[in-house]
């Protein structure tokens, strides 16, 4: 069964990123977080949206390691 509500550390191993870029995103709008208590927690469906924007924005690539060849001089 899928969490409805992941911990920052949690979010931060899913992405492969650290907490302090978690932070960052949830400070800059990125990444919606919800408050219960004082724990901070971002909802599974709300990490789903971030990849699938990421896989948007990277021009519909599935493939992250993917280049475009080029002429280096």
């Amino acid at each position: 069964m899928t969490r409805l509500l992941h911990q920052l550390p949690d979010v931060s191993e899913q992405l492969g990123v650290g907490k302090s870029t978690v932070y960052a995103l949830i400070a800059e709008g990125q990444l919606m977080a919800v408050k219960i208590g004082r724990r901070t927690l971002v909802p599974h469906e709300e990490l789903e949206r971030y990849v699938r924007g990421l896989k948007e924005s990277a021009g519909g690539r599935t493939d992250p390691t993917a280049v475009v060849s080029g002429d280096v001089a």
